[in-house]
């Protein structure tokens, strides 16, 4: 056997082929084909989703928030989303009101994160959206679901891969 490879493995031994044996195919890429119009508004390497399904955030429990950057995730007293009372959300982290009708893609939330301030609540109606940066730099999204009576507010929340 030749000397180790990058992988740690062996190489072949060296080829006794006579010198006019053609030379083995190149396993250079080949070039770019020409770039099309992207119909998509995600990036080529989007990451991937960690987590979708619903929370409910109960300001009377303890604990009544989530920390997303668990998957599952984990229960908190406060957290990357809960509530402290009917119709809020709040963050320990960061939270933006997202008013596009449009569909939540991770490229989309994470400029809207990047691009405005994030507070650390949010009053909200049944059907708002909600970017939510956590503490582990991920990034997420919550929808509200429902409001209850008390200090009760179900969501469906989405949290991306780290990219």
């Amino acid at each position: 056997m030749g000397p180790p490879t990058e992988s740690g493995g062996m190489s072949p031994p060296a080829s006794s082929a006579p010198a006019d044996t053609p030379a083995p195919a190149s396993h250079a890429p080949s070039p770019d084909p020409p770039e099309e119009p992207r119909t998509s508004s995600a990036p080529p390497h989007a990451p991937r989703v960690r987590r979708h399904g619903t929370l409910v955030l109960d300001g009377d429990a303890m604990p009544g928030g989530w920390w997303l950057d668990q998957n599952p995730p984990g229960p908190s007293v406060a957290g990357d989303v809960f509530t402290e009372s009917s119709g809020t959300l709040s963050s320990d982290g960061a939270l933006v009101a997202w008013r596009d009708p449009g569909p939540p893609t991770y490229s989309r939330w994470a400029t809207l994160l990047n691009g405005e301030r994030g507070r650390h609540s949010l009053d909200v109606r049944v059907g708002d959206r909600a970017c939510v940066g956590t503490w582990q730099h991920r990034v997420g999204c919550v929808e509200v679901t429902a409001i209850t009576d008390g200090r009760r507010v179900e969501v469906a929340a989405t949290v991306w891969e780290q990219q």
